[in-house]
């Protein structure tokens, strides 16, 4: 099994060759080659290369399957916005979602600050 044991699956399911993967990352089909029959193991960034150039993660390109990324639950406070945010009209919505951005930037500008204050001391 090779290192990119994803990738011959990932090119079959897009009826891709290959030199299709040389063109797209930039690579040169004897690099290529050698990663397909684990001759070579490719540096983490030419792996990156190809994943993003492929549009998968480095997870599926090693054939393993991708993680996603699951935000915590909600708390009940948080649940009780969401329902009121909701039921509020469309300009109502705008106005909040205006609100929240401005809170928003002004605690990265505090946190920023109290950085800054913090080097400084």
């Amino acid at each position: 099994m090779t290192l990119l044991a994803g990738l011959q699956g990932i090119l079959d399911s897009r009826n891709m060759k290959p030199a299709d993967l040389c063109r797209l990352c930039g690579m040169s089909s004897g690099a290529i080659s050698s990663y397909m029959n684990g001759k070579r193991v490719p540096s983490i960034a030419n792996a990156i290369t190809i994943a993003e150039s492929l549009g998968v993660t480095l997870d599926e390109l090693v054939g393993r399957e991708p993680t996603r990324y699951a935000p915590p639950p909600l708390t009940k406070d948080e649940e009780a916005l969401l329902d009121d945010y909701r039921n509020c009209t469309p300009t109502s919505k705008e106005k909040i979602d205006e609100y929240a951005e401005f809170q928003s930037a002004k605690s990265k500008e505090s946190t920023r600050d109290s950085k800054r204050s913090k080097r400084s001391a």
